[in-house]
Order: C-alpha cells, then sequence, then structure tokens
C-alpha cells in the first residue's frame, strides 16, 4: 500500500491540535539536522502550540497563508 505526502498530511491535520505535536517532533527529529536546528525548531514548535493553545494568537488554514504570501511576494515584486 503506497501513502502519498498529502494523504499523510491530511491525516496529521485531521488531528486535534494537541495531538499533532508528537508527529512532528517525530518528523524534525527524523530530518537528521544539527541538534542545534532540532533544538531550535522544536522551541519554535512549542511555542507557536503554546500560542494557540493560550488563545493569544488564531491559526489560520495553510492555504489561506500560502495565498497571503503569494500576494504580498507579488506587490514586491510589482513595486521593486
Amino acid at each position: 500500500m503506497v501513502t502519498s505526502v498529502d494523504e499523510i498530511s491530511e491525516n496529521a491535520l485531521a488531528l486535534d491540535e494537541d495531538l499533532r505535536i508528537d508527529p512532528a517532533e517525530r518528523l524534525v527529529d527524523s530530518t537528521r539536522q544539527s541538534t542545534a536546528v532540532n533544538a531550535e525548531q522544536l522551541a519554535i514548535l512549542h511555542r507557536r502550540a503554546a500560542e494557540i493553545e493560550s488563545g493569544s494568537v488564531e491559526p489560520i488554514p495553510a492555504d489561506e497563508a500560502f495565498e497571503k504570501m503569494s500576494e504580498t511576494l507579488l506587490k514586491k515584486r510589482r513595486n521593486a
């Protein structure tokens, strides 16, 4: 059985927010990057999860975030 990255991502994103941390940490750890990079990435991951849980930030869907980034980049290119 072959599972695509999109299917894995969809399944992971279907998890409750608090359950997403563990697989995210495992993926980061599996990249075998330097310990410093992994520690920094995990610190950011934990901080962002805490911000979401506390309600200090409201997450937006990835497609919306990517669309906003694309719009910003297009505007900067037009003004350059």
